[in-house]
């Protein structure tokens, strides 16, 4: 019978390697919000963004029924808290690429949010 720390071990290795996604929360947020030209709330980006990750992970054959179903549902609440995470160092002006306003690739842009709580991008 395995330990406890090795079944964290290998559940924690399954997690991380088995992203499908190539996209970042901050290239997500760069997509909606400036090529789309769009302005969303937190919840509308954390939602929007979840759901496409889960999507990639159904390989895009996912309808209203299926993500009812229980697993899910259980799926899509892990990638939630996933995407929270990522939302929140994205809008955070930290000091790593994890942050969009430090990330190199979107110098030229700015992140905000207006007094209504809906986010935008701008370029500088």
């Amino acid at each position: 019978m395995k330990d406890l720390l090795s079944l964290a071990l290998s559940a924690t290795k399954e997690n991380v390697t088995t992203r499908k996604t190539k996209k970042s929360v901050n290239d997500a947020l760069f997509e909606i919000l400036f090529t789309n030209k769009q302005k969303k709330t937190k919840t509308e980006l954390i939602a929007m963004i979840s759901l496409d990750r889960l999507q990639d992970a159904h390989d895009g054959e996912l309808d209203a029924k299926t993500f009812q179903s229980e697993e899910v549902q259980e799926q899509f609440k892990a990638i939630n808290r996933t995407v929270k995470n990522g939302f929140e160092a994205s809008v955070c002006n930290g000091k790593t690429s994890a942050s969009f306003s430090a990330n190199k690739r979107f110098k030229d842009y700015t992140l905000s949010q207006d007094a209504n709580g809906q986010w935008s991008i701008t370029e500088k």
